[in-house]
Protein backbone atom coordinates (compact mmCIF):
# COMPACT_ATOMS: atom_id res chain seq x y z
CA UNK A 1 0.00 0.00 0.00
CA UNK A 2 1.01 3.57 -0.81
CA UNK A 3 0.89 6.55 2.03
CA UNK A 4 -2.62 7.36 -0.02
CA UNK A 5 -3.59 4.28 0.53
CA UNK A 6 -3.42 3.13 -3.35
CA UNK A 7 -1.31 -0.40 -4.29
CA UNK A 8 1.65 -0.20 -6.16
CA UNK A 9 -0.18 -2.35 -8.24
CA UNK A 10 -2.91 0.11 -9.40
CA UNK A 11 -0.52 1.82 -11.72
CA UNK A 12 1.11 -1.30 -12.67
CA UNK A 13 0.53 -2.78 -16.03
CA UNK A 14 1.97 -5.52 -16.84
CA UNK A 15 3.33 -7.15 -20.47
CA UNK A 16 4.15 -10.37 -21.24
CA UNK A 17 7.40 -10.21 -19.67
CA UNK A 18 6.39 -9.02 -16.32
CA UNK A 19 3.20 -10.99 -15.82
CA UNK A 20 2.90 -12.54 -12.70
CA UNK A 21 3.43 -16.21 -12.84
CA UNK A 22 0.57 -17.08 -11.26
CA UNK A 23 -1.75 -14.91 -13.67
CA UNK A 24 -2.62 -18.41 -15.50
CA UNK A 25 -3.31 -20.27 -11.94
CA UNK A 26 -6.35 -17.72 -11.14
CA UNK A 27 -7.30 -17.99 -14.61
CA UNK A 28 -7.97 -22.21 -14.71
CA UNK A 29 -9.45 -21.52 -11.44
CA UNK A 30 -12.19 -18.87 -12.16
CA UNK A 31 -15.00 -21.23 -12.47
CA UNK A 32 -15.03 -22.89 -9.25
CA UNK A 33 -13.66 -19.80 -6.72
CA UNK A 34 -14.44 -16.86 -5.21
CA UNK A 35 -11.71 -15.02 -7.37
CA UNK A 36 -13.77 -16.04 -10.51
CA UNK A 37 -13.19 -13.54 -14.16
CA UNK A 38 -9.87 -12.22 -12.24
CA UNK A 39 -7.71 -13.51 -15.11
CA UNK A 40 -10.46 -14.81 -17.81
CA UNK A 41 -8.12 -14.33 -20.57
CA UNK A 42 -6.34 -17.46 -21.89
CA UNK A 43 -2.70 -18.36 -21.98
CA UNK A 44 -2.60 -16.71 -25.90
CA UNK A 45 -3.71 -13.48 -24.35
CA UNK A 46 -0.15 -13.34 -22.74
CA UNK A 47 1.26 -13.70 -26.30
CA UNK A 48 1.22 -10.56 -27.72
CA UNK A 49 2.78 -7.76 -26.14
CA UNK A 50 -0.57 -5.68 -25.87
CA UNK A 51 -0.72 -4.30 -22.76
CA UNK A 52 -3.63 -5.72 -20.19
CA UNK A 53 -6.23 -3.36 -19.58
CA UNK A 54 -6.11 -1.06 -16.31
CA UNK A 55 -9.37 -1.80 -14.85
CA UNK A 56 -8.72 -5.79 -15.58
CA UNK A 57 -5.46 -5.32 -13.64
CA UNK A 58 -6.82 -4.03 -10.74
CA UNK A 59 -9.27 -6.75 -10.22
CA UNK A 60 -6.40 -9.20 -10.38
CA UNK A 61 -4.00 -7.43 -8.49
CA UNK A 62 -6.07 -6.35 -5.63
CA UNK A 63 -5.80 -10.62 -5.40
CA UNK A 64 -2.35 -9.57 -3.88
CA UNK A 65 -3.20 -6.46 -2.17
CA UNK A 66 -5.63 -8.45 -0.13
CA UNK A 67 -3.09 -11.11 0.96
CA UNK A 68 -0.09 -8.77 1.50
CA UNK A 69 -0.60 -8.15 5.13
CA UNK A 70 -0.87 -11.86 6.21
CA UNK A 71 2.42 -12.26 3.96
CA UNK A 72 4.10 -9.09 5.71
CA UNK A 73 2.58 -11.00 9.14
CA UNK A 74 3.85 -13.93 8.32
CA UNK A 75 6.45 -12.85 7.04
CA UNK A 76 7.61 -10.57 10.05
CA UNK A 77 6.54 -13.83 12.37
CA UNK A 78 9.23 -15.53 10.97
CA UNK A 79 11.95 -12.85 10.86
CA UNK A 80 11.27 -12.39 14.78
CA UNK A 81 11.05 -16.41 15.54
CA UNK A 82 14.56 -16.63 13.22
CA UNK A 83 16.00 -13.85 15.43
CA UNK A 84 14.72 -15.16 18.64
CA UNK A 85 16.04 -18.52 17.77
CA UNK A 86 19.57 -17.27 16.68
CA UNK A 87 19.46 -15.65 19.77
CA UNK A 88 18.65 -18.31 22.12
CA UNK A 89 21.25 -20.91 20.06
CA UNK A 90 23.74 -18.00 20.56
CA UNK A 91 22.88 -18.09 24.30
CA UNK A 92 23.26 -21.64 24.38
CA UNK A 93 26.65 -21.77 22.98
CA UNK A 94 27.97 -19.17 25.35
CA UNK A 95 26.36 -21.35 28.17
CA UNK A 96 28.16 -24.40 26.74
CA UNK A 97 31.90 -22.93 26.24
CA UNK A 98 31.12 -21.64 30.36
CA UNK A 99 30.33 -25.15 31.34
CA UNK A 100 32.97 -26.44 28.76
CA UNK A 101 35.29 -23.91 30.74
CA UNK A 102 33.99 -25.17 34.12
CA UNK A 103 34.19 -28.48 32.94
CA UNK A 104 38.33 -28.42 31.83
CA UNK A 105 39.07 -26.22 35.18
CA UNK A 106 37.07 -28.99 37.24
CA UNK A 107 38.77 -31.85 35.43
CA UNK A 108 42.28 -30.04 36.27
CA UNK A 109 41.58 -29.78 39.86
CA UNK A 110 40.99 -33.14 39.85
CA UNK A 111 43.37 -35.07 38.15
CA UNK A 112 45.44 -32.40 40.24
CA UNK A 113 44.38 -33.51 43.54
CA UNK A 114 44.49 -37.48 42.41
CA UNK A 115 48.31 -36.47 41.42
CA UNK A 116 48.84 -35.35 44.44
CA UNK A 117 46.62 -38.09 46.76
CA UNK A 118 48.84 -40.34 44.94
CA UNK A 119 52.55 -38.71 45.22
CA UNK A 120 51.54 -39.00 49.16
CA UNK A 121 50.37 -42.44 49.40
CA UNK A 122 53.61 -43.09 47.04
CA UNK A 123 56.02 -41.07 49.50
CA UNK A 124 54.29 -42.72 52.20
CA UNK A 125 54.72 -46.12 51.01
CA UNK A 126 58.78 -45.22 50.03
CA UNK A 127 59.22 -43.74 53.59
CA UNK A 128 57.31 -46.95 55.29
CA UNK A 129 59.54 -49.28 52.79
CA UNK A 130 62.76 -48.10 53.66
CA UNK A 131 61.69 -47.62 57.53
CA UNK A 132 61.01 -51.41 56.95
CA UNK A 133 64.47 -51.87 55.09
CA UNK A 134 66.81 -50.11 58.01
CA UNK A 135 64.46 -51.99 60.59
CA UNK A 136 65.13 -55.10 58.87
CA UNK A 137 69.07 -54.57 58.76
CA UNK A 138 68.91 -53.77 62.20
CA UNK A 139 67.15 -57.15 63.45
CA UNK A 140 69.41 -58.98 60.91
CA UNK A 141 72.42 -57.33 62.05
CA UNK A 142 71.09 -58.19 65.83
CA UNK A 143 70.12 -61.44 64.59
CA UNK A 144 74.02 -62.00 63.68
CA UNK A 145 75.27 -60.71 66.72
CA UNK A 146 73.16 -63.07 69.16
CA UNK A 147 73.85 -66.10 66.80
CA UNK A 148 77.37 -65.04 67.18
CA UNK A 149 77.09 -64.80 70.90
CA UNK A 150 75.10 -68.05 71.39
CA UNK A 151 77.64 -69.86 69.48
CA UNK A 152 80.37 -68.34 71.59
CA UNK A 153 78.43 -69.65 74.70
CA UNK A 154 78.07 -72.91 73.14
CA UNK A 155 82.07 -72.93 72.02
CA UNK A 156 83.43 -71.38 74.90
CA UNK A 157 86.93 -72.00 76.38
CA UNK A 158 88.47 -71.31 79.22
CA UNK A 159 92.17 -71.09 79.01
CA UNK A 160 95.16 -70.72 81.35
CA UNK A 161 98.03 -68.68 80.03
CA UNK A 162 100.89 -68.58 82.72
CA UNK A 163 98.30 -68.42 85.65
CA UNK A 164 95.78 -65.88 84.07
CA UNK A 165 92.39 -67.61 83.24
CA UNK A 166 91.16 -66.42 79.38
CA UNK A 167 87.49 -67.41 78.43
CA UNK A 168 86.87 -67.11 74.92
CA UNK A 169 85.85 -68.94 71.69
CA UNK A 170 86.37 -71.61 69.68
CA UNK A 171 85.65 -69.48 66.77
CA UNK A 172 88.46 -66.57 68.06
CA UNK A 173 90.59 -68.94 68.56
CA UNK A 174 90.23 -70.64 64.59
CA UNK A 175 90.48 -67.58 63.15
CA UNK A 176 93.79 -68.07 61.93
CA UNK A 177 93.57 -71.85 60.90
CA UNK A 178 97.34 -72.24 60.39
CA UNK A 179 97.95 -70.50 64.26
CA UNK A 180 99.06 -73.08 67.03
CA UNK A 181 96.03 -71.73 68.98
CA UNK A 182 93.50 -73.36 65.94
CA UNK A 183 95.81 -76.62 65.70
CA UNK A 184 95.34 -76.62 69.34
CA UNK A 185 91.70 -77.22 68.94
CA UNK A 186 91.04 -78.63 65.69
CA UNK A 187 89.69 -81.84 67.59
CA UNK A 188 93.17 -84.33 65.98
CA UNK A 189 94.72 -83.63 69.48
CA UNK A 190 93.93 -84.79 73.01
CA UNK A 191 94.39 -82.00 75.57
CA UNK A 192 93.79 -82.51 78.97
CA UNK A 193 91.40 -79.82 81.08
CA UNK A 194 92.42 -79.23 84.70
CA UNK A 195 89.69 -81.38 87.13
CA UNK A 196 88.86 -78.12 88.96
CA UNK A 197 87.86 -75.05 86.30
CA UNK A 198 87.92 -77.12 83.16
CA UNK A 199 90.70 -74.61 81.76
CA UNK A 200 93.37 -75.79 79.40
CA UNK A 201 96.76 -74.69 80.38
CA UNK A 202 99.31 -73.24 77.88
CA UNK A 203 102.66 -72.42 79.45
CA UNK A 204 103.28 -68.88 78.47
CA UNK A 205 103.41 -65.63 79.78
CA UNK A 206 99.99 -64.43 80.16
CA UNK A 207 100.68 -60.38 80.06
CA UNK A 208 99.83 -59.79 76.22
CA UNK A 209 97.78 -62.52 75.53
CA UNK A 210 94.72 -60.52 76.02
CA UNK A 211 96.25 -58.30 73.50
CA UNK A 212 96.88 -61.80 71.12
CA UNK A 213 92.97 -62.86 71.80
CA UNK A 214 91.86 -59.36 70.73
CA UNK A 215 93.69 -58.83 67.32
CA UNK A 216 92.04 -62.45 66.85
CA UNK A 217 88.63 -61.28 67.54
CA UNK A 218 89.12 -57.60 65.45
CA UNK A 219 92.00 -58.30 63.39
CA UNK A 220 93.50 -55.13 64.23
CA UNK A 221 95.81 -53.43 66.74
CA UNK A 222 94.73 -50.14 67.95
CA UNK A 223 96.70 -47.04 67.44
CA UNK A 224 97.79 -46.86 71.06
CA UNK A 225 99.60 -50.21 71.14
CA UNK A 226 101.51 -49.91 67.55
CA UNK A 227 102.69 -46.56 68.78
CA UNK A 228 104.39 -48.69 71.60
CA UNK A 229 107.50 -49.75 70.47
CA UNK A 230 108.05 -52.00 73.85
CA UNK A 231 104.28 -53.58 73.46
CA UNK A 232 104.90 -54.17 69.67
CA UNK A 233 108.07 -56.31 70.55
CA UNK A 234 106.39 -58.47 72.67
CA UNK A 235 103.27 -59.14 70.38
CA UNK A 236 106.16 -60.21 67.57
CA UNK A 237 107.30 -62.83 69.83
CA UNK A 238 103.83 -63.87 71.07
CA UNK A 239 102.97 -63.86 67.04
CA UNK A 240 106.22 -65.78 66.38
CA UNK A 241 104.70 -68.41 69.05
CA UNK A 242 101.28 -68.98 68.23
CA UNK A 243 102.33 -68.97 64.07
CA UNK A 244 99.71 -65.99 63.72
CA UNK A 245 100.97 -64.72 60.45
CA UNK A 246 99.04 -61.67 60.56
CA UNK A 247 99.43 -60.34 63.80
CA UNK A 248 103.01 -61.21 63.20
CA UNK A 249 103.20 -59.08 60.12
CA UNK A 250 101.00 -56.09 61.81
CA UNK A 251 104.04 -56.22 64.34
CA UNK A 252 106.89 -55.80 61.39
CA UNK A 253 104.75 -53.26 58.76
CA UNK A 254 102.80 -49.68 59.65
CA UNK A 255 99.89 -50.73 57.95
CA UNK A 256 97.30 -52.62 59.97
CA UNK A 257 96.75 -55.43 57.04
CA UNK A 258 93.92 -57.71 58.14
CA UNK A 259 94.62 -61.16 58.39
CA UNK A 260 92.60 -62.56 55.61
CA UNK A 261 93.17 -59.72 52.79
Amino acid sequence: MTATGASFFDSYIPTKETAPPFAQQFSQESNSSSTSGLFDQTHDSYSTDTPIPNDRLKTQYSVYDEFLPEWQMLSESYRKQKQNLHEHILHQLTRLHSLEDQFDKMSADFHRRVEDSYNYITDGLVDWQNKLEKEKKSLDTEKETMRHLRKSQDEKIKLNVGGQIFETSMTTLQRDPNSTLAAMFNGRHDLVQDDEDGSYFIDRDGTYFRLVLNYLRDLRIPPSIRNDPKIMDELKQEAEFYHITGLLKLSMADDTTKLFP
